[in-house]
């Protein structure tokens, strides 16, 4: 029942998520039929929507990194090469690629799928590596920004969304007060 849990939370923000994302599609379909401006209440919802989407995306992978920090395996892996790539804007990031013997005995390589700048490994070096015991090709360094950075900018993104909310509904509320005071 224990293992059970996390993925319930990861199934039921899904169906969120999925639930929303066709809303979004079915909205932004009526609206293009229509051709008119959207009109605030329109915009609020649909800030609303993204912001539930982002929230359930939040929760998933949260849900998931407390799964693998409860019931995963953790070892010690070596840094084995470390890939230098581009960013859109032209910056340099690197991602690791690292090697680990799991419970099994096996030997796993692993890339990395986040990257960093500046890069904060050499090759060579011993880093914590967390895995699923029934899957050791899903794991990653055990680092506060592998296991909670995209939880965190999802989450920051959707709060971000709903206090935009809250911002345009004031201003409204404000230049309707100044308006009937001219």
């Amino acid at each position: 029942m224990r293992q059970l849990v996390p993925f319930l939370i990861v199934f039921i923000g899904l169906g969120i998520f999925l639930t929303q994302a066709v809303f979004l599609i079915w909205l932004y379909r009526r609206l293009k039929k229509s051709y008119e401006p959207i009109s605030p209440e329109t915009n609020r919802v649909v800030n609303f929507a993204f912001a539930g989407m982002l929230f359930a995306v939040s929760l998933g992978f949260a849900s998931y990194t407390i799964f693998l920090l409860a019931a995963g395996n953790k070892t010690t892996g070596t840094i084995t090469e470390i890939r230098g790539s581009h960013d859109k804007d032209g910056d340099e990031i690197f991602s690791p690629t690292f090697q680990f013997i799991d419970q099994n005995g096996a030997t796993n390589t692993i890339r990395s799928s986040s990257s960093q700048s500046p890069n904060p490994y050499q090759i060579g070096d011993q880093v914590p590596v967390m895995y699923r015991a029934s899957k050791p090709s899903s794991a990653r360094v055990d680092s506060f920004m592998d296991n909670w950075g995209v939880a965190l900018v999802t989450f920051a993104l959707g709060t971000f969304l709903l206090l935009l909310n809250l911002l345009q509904r004031k201003w409204r509320e404000w230049r309707g007060l100044n308006k009937a005071n001219l």
